[in-house]
C-alpha cells in the first residue's frame, strides 16, 4: 500500500506560560512550548511532540510550514529515510542557524515514523527490529517546585510508576526517597543543579 503525505501536514505551537522562569544546567524556559507536527496519509494520522524551548519554536514551525512540507507532498510516508534526503534543502540557508532546521526535520522525522508504525499496526520498537519486550525508560522532573517535599512526593511516583531511571532538579538537592529507594535497585537517580 502507497502512503502518499498529502498536502495536510501540520505544525503548530503550544505554549503554557509559567509565572516564573525556570532553569536547567544550561537552559531556562518561561512557557512550556511544545511542537505539535501531524502528516497525513490515506486516511492515517502521524504524529508527535517534539521541543521544548522557548524562542524558537516560532521559526521551526515556518520552516516545516513553508519549507518541508512542499517537499514532502505526494510522497511515500515509508520512505522516512527518502524523506530526509527531500528535506535537506531546508539546511542550505547558510545566513539561518542550521539547528533549526535539524529540529524541524526532527518534527516531521518523528510523525513520519509515527505513521509508519500505525499503517503497519505495529509499535515502532518492532519496526525497527527490536526484540525486547519492555524497555526502561528516564523521566526528568522537579522543575516546577522548590519544595523539597513536593519534588520528594514526585520521586516516590516515579519509582512506583517503575521508572528505569530518574534526573530530579531542585533546590534542596535530590530528595532522600530517591536516594534509598534507588540503593540495590541498579535505577540510576541523579541531582542536576541550574
Amino acid at each position: 500500500m502507497l502512503l502518499r503525505v498529502s498536502i495536510g501536514l501540520r505544525s503548530f505551537r503550544s505554549e503554557c506560560p509559567w509565572t516564573r522562569v525556570f532553569s536547567g544546567s544550561h537552559y531556562s524556559m518561561r512557557n512550556r512550548a511544545t511542537i505539535v507536527t501531524r502528516v497525513y496519509a490515506e486516511g492515517l494520522v502521524g504524529e508527535c511532540y517534539n521541543g521544548d524551548t522557548d524562542d524558537e519554536q516560532a521559526a521551526v514551525v515556518k520552516i516545516i510550514t513553508d519549507e518541508i512540507a512542499p517537499l514532502l507532498a505526494g510522497r511515500d510516508a515509508r520512505d522516512v529515510e527518502g524523506g530526509w534526503e527531500r528535506m535537506l534543502p531546508a539546511t542550505f540557508n547558510i545566513l539561518r542557524d542550521r539547528n533549526l532546521a535539524l529540529q524541524a526535520m526532527a518534527c516531521v522525522d518523528s510523525a513520519l515514523w509515527d505513521l509508519v508504525g500505525k499503517a503497519l499496526g505495529q509499535p515502532l520498537a518492532r519496526v525497527w527490529g527490536g526484540v525486547a519486550g519492555t524497555l526502561p525508560i528516564n523521566v526528568i522532573g522537579g522543575y516546577y517546585t522548590d519544595a523539597p517535599d513536593a519534588v520528594e512526593r514526585e520521586a516516590e511516583r516515579w519509582l512506583a510508576l517503575g521508572f528505569a531511571a530518574a534526573s530530579s532538579r531542585s533546590a534542596a538537592g535530590a530528595p532522600r526517597s530517591m536516594r534509598s529507594a534507588s540503593a540495590g535497585s541498579g535505577r540510576l537517580l541523579d541531582r542536576r543543579l541550574p
